[in-house]
């Protein structure tokens, strides 16, 4: 045990250095493009090939179980011919950043949200074979663990978009050399006053890391808010979920629901109509009427 928390906090602070020097991803540098270390796509060679995760449901059953040949893949409004691999991925190691609001505006539920940030370190991670670190933000962000949310007096603007951004470098440049799951559990109102960055920048980072996000936020369900919008776009464009709850003592469920879906889920590869630097959307169905999650596309990068 004494191990598994050494182990933990050795990643807190490898992850701290990483928030206060995280780089920004870019298409600048030669014509040719390279390999990837994000893992999202490798292209070193004509045998390039994308890789993505994804989860599929029916509305009445978790899962549903797929062959290779019920798949469909789309990108670049191009048919994807060219499927190179297929597989269920089943209890992998987790890679988790869990995201705490902590700004003016969640005063009221911050008791709430710490109590269920603890919940989820608790019931998610299993030291020393998951990854997990805490970032508390407001204006700014601060890499911590879960003991010192104790001492966390929420005040200030939010910078929601920047400490995601931030967060998704992190996890590509704390990428373990075996297979895992990356991911980041957000518990916030979905609300950004301060940020330098967008959405849309904090999704290519989350996209890019191959980060899913999963939002979960709790207010009266007689109201919707921006925010709300917010919590949802990420995680449509992730391929994870967002939770809009009552309140924050909700969490069983969503705790289970989660474990779940970051416990298995399916990985397809295949070679990519086109290899020009930027982004390019992929849509993946299958047969039936199977509701399908996953990002909405890959990076090609330049060095």
């Amino acid at each position: 045990m004494v191990q598994g928390i050494a182990a933990i906090l050795a990643f807190v602070t490898m992850c701290a250095e990483l928030m206060s020097s995280s780089a920004p991803p870019g298409c600048a540098g030669g014509d040719a493009p390279v390999h990837s270390s994000s893992g999202l796509v490798t292209l070193h060679s004509r045998a390039s090939e994308v890789r993505i995760a994804f989860r599929v449901g029916n509305g009445r059953r978790k899962s549903v179980v797929l062959a290779r040949g019920d798949i469909t893949i789309r990108s670049e409004n191009q048919a994807v011919t060219a499927i190179t691999s297929f597989d269920r991925a089943d209890d992998l190691p987790l890679q988790l950043a869990l995201v705490v609001d902590a700004s003016g505006s969640m005063q009221e539920i911050f008791p709430e949200e710490r109590l269920a940030a603890e919940k989820f370190l608790k019931q998610l991670v299993r030291p020393p074979v998951d990854d997990a670190f805490v970032v508390v933000f407001a204006t700014g962000a601060l890499v911590t663990h879960s003991a010192a949310l104790e001492d966390i007096r929420p005040d200030g603007q939010t910078a929601l978009y920047d400490t995601l951004y931030d967060v998704a470098r992190t996890l590509e440049g704390t990428r373990r050399p075996e297979p895992a799951r990356r991911a980041i559990i957000l518990l916030s109102d979905g609300e950004d006053n301060w940020s330098r960055r967008n959405l849309e920048e904090a999704i290519a980072a989350a996209q890019q890391a191959d980060a899913v996000i999963y939002g979960i936020t709790a207010h009266s369900r007689r109201y919707e808010f921006r925010g709300d919008r917010v919590l949802q776009e990420l995680a449509a464009a992730t391929g994870g979920r967002a939770f809009l709850l009552k309140r924050f003592d909700q969490l069983d469920k969503v705790l289970a629901v989660i474990e779940a879906e970051l416990r298995s889920y399916y990985v397809v590869g295949f070679h990519p109509p086109s290899v020009a630097c930027g982004f390019h959307d992929v849509k993946i169905s299958v047969r039936g009427k199977s509701k399908v999650r996953a990002r909405g596309g890959y990076y090609v990068e330049k060095p």
